[in-house]
Order: C-alpha cells, then structure tokens, then sequence
C-alpha cells in the first residue's frame, strides 16, 4: 500500500531491484486515500495558493482501499488465499510472515492475529491489546489513559504489558466481510509534518483510520507474544534519539544479524564490546542468503563492518575462498568495504 506522495518512487525502487526476487505479476500496488489536514482549532491547513493539505488515512486505509478497489479483493480470490498478513514499514526487524505466527493462527481458526512483545514501560509509544467485558480489544497507545498505562502487576511489571508491533494475521474471509460491510471509525490523531507555507515543523490533527479496529467485529482473536529480541525495532525518529531511531534500529538489526551468524558457527570479532551497530561496526546479513551458506563458513572469524550478500549462494569454491580471506583479514574501513564491493557486488 502507497499514497500519493510516495507511490512513483516506491515503484522505481522495485523495479531497479528487480522486483527483489519475485515474479513482476505477484507484486501488486495500491494507494490509499488522502484526508484533510486540521490546525489545532480544528481549521484546515492551506498552501499558499489555498489548496487544502492532506494526509494519507492512517494504515487503516487499507480496508477502504480493498472495498473502493474491487480488483483488489478479486485477486485475492482469483490466487485462492485463504490467510493473509498485514505489516508496518517502520519495524526493521519484522519477520516476513512469520511461518510459526501464521501457523499458529491458521490452526487456532483464528480471523484476527496480533503478534505482540512485551511493553517497555510506560509511555511507550506503542498501542496494547487488552480485554474489555472479557473480549479482546486493542487501545492506540495516545488513547490509552495515563493511570492505566502507569499501572503495574505485584510483581512490578506493566499491567497493560501487550504491545502491538502491527504484526496483523486475518483470515481472508473475514478481511473481506469486514471491508465491505463495517463502517469506518476515525481516530483524531495529532501529527507534525512541514507547515504547508512555512515548511517549519508544526502538529496537526489527522484522521486516520486504524487496522486494528477491526479486532472487536472479528470472532476469534489470537494474540501470539514473543520476545523483543529479532522481532521489533521501530523507527520512528531520525540519527538525533537513541531510542526508536535510526541509531537503535541499526545496532538491533546489526545484533540480529550476530546472532544469526553465531547459531552457523560464525564469530564477529567484538561483538561482546557494545559497539555493534554504532559507527562503522556494521554487520548485516541478506534475508536471501540460505541457512545451509551460512553453514558452510562455520568457523570463520570476521571483522566487521561486513555485509552477507545474496551472491554468497552462488559463489564457485574459488569465488568462495577469496570472500572467506576478505572477511577474516581486519583491514581499514575503507580497504574492507572497497573488497567486498569488488567480490560481492554489494
């Protein structure tokens, strides 16, 4: 799902990227609707030529698009899918349907799935799923009352606890049933984007409709918890916070790529000195490169910064020693990127 400020350069990404794998036909685009912009008096904002501002309608946005769209939902049907996943942009380390989450909602019959983590603490910007009159309900995260979000079990911990990382799980049937029949409820939302005449940052208020409205119309709801740890990182602020950034995103994803390597018998050379992901300790490992690669290079040492490729698959034994001698020599920034470059196109 794009908008239409995005939509023509999400489509150049992909098709300089080949499409990431994946067969041109099986990549589908749609763009969700656009809603007025509001000042803080409920007035809506203007450009200097008097256009009204508007906004993408919240991720939400997605049963509209499937109800306005109609070709959207006949494809669903054409293909025969029965299950289908729903995920945030901003979650680098969101598992691509996760093969134990889809099948655990798969067996529980379920039509709604959340996959949750712990809550951090207390005004963690992240949304809980919770009961109400003992049915599963979800509460956005600005809209969940200060006393409530402060409370704590006897054990200390958060009593809301479950947050929603917007890792959805729906059955297609009732994904279809809810688009075309349920009215949509809009949240007011208060956002800063660029003053449309002075480009100064400034708040808003936004409309937005949200993907998990749908949890009290669905029948069944499976709320599948996990560890924090290789499942959320989110980004929400740029190089200037260290928490919800860019700067921690980096340095989690770079973790999980350690311990990805570890489980293959390979060792990154510092990673227990807590400066992984910062500066120019780096390691990353391409979702397309097989398990059994991995494997293949149990025992080596490498310096990070250091980057996994795809082309490692592929790689003749010849091909294979020359990458392995890169990776374990320590070299300068510089000399060590500049030689993977040259053996591994990346």
């Amino acid at each position: 799902m794009t908008n239409k400020d995005i939509d023509g350069s999400i489509k150049e990404y992909f098709v300089e990227h080949e499409y990431f794998g994946h067969p041109k036909e099986d990549v589908i685009f749609f763009m969700q609707d656009d809603i007025p912009c509001l000042d803080e008096a409920g007035n809506p904002l203007t450009s200097e030529d008097g256009q009204v501002v508007t906004s993408p309608n919240g991720h939400g946005g997605f049963f509209s698009a499937l109800k306005e769209q109609p070709s959207l939902l006949a494809e669903f049907e054409t293909r025969g899918i029965k299950s289908v996943f729903v995920f945030s942009v901003d979650n680098v380390l969101s598992v691509m349907a996760d093969a134990e989450y889809i099948g655990c909602c798969i067996a529980l019959q379920t039509e709604m799935g959340f996959k949750t983590v712990p809550r951090l603490y207390p005004d963690e910007p992240a949304g809980v799923v919770c009961l109400h009159k003992s049915l599963p309900e979800y509460v956005e995260y600005s809209e969940l009352p200060k006393g409530c979000a402060e409370l704590r079990k006897p054990d200390g911990t958060l009593a809301f606890d479950c947050a929603n990382i917007l890792n959805l799980f729906f059955s297609f049937d009732f994904l279809k049933k809810y688009s075309l029949t349920i009215p949509p409820k809009y949240h007011v939302v208060k956002r800063e984007i660029p003053d449309p005449r002075s480009q100064q940052p400034r708040v808003c208020l936004k409309y937005e409709r949200f993907a998990l409205d749908a949890t009290r119309h669905a029948g069944k709801v499976t709320v599948y918890m996990c560890a924090r740890d290789g499942h959320f990182s989110p980004i929400k602020y740029g190089w200037d916070r260290r928490k919800d950034s860019l700067v921690s995103a980096r340095r989690d994803l770079t973790q999980c790529c350690v311990r990805l390597l570890a489980s293959a018998g390979i060792h990154v050379v510092g990673a227990d000195d807590g400066s992984l992901g910062l500066g120019n300790y780096v390691v990353e490992v391409s979702p397309l490169v097989q398990a059994s690669t991995l494997r293949g290079l149990s025992g080596l040492h490498v310096y990070p910064p250091v980057y996994f490729s795809a082309r490692l698959n592929s790689c003749s034994d010849g091909e294979l020693r020359a990458v392995v001698k890169a990776l374990s020599e320590e070299l300068p920034h510089q000399e060590r990127m500049e030689r993977q470059q040259k053996l591994l196109g990346s």
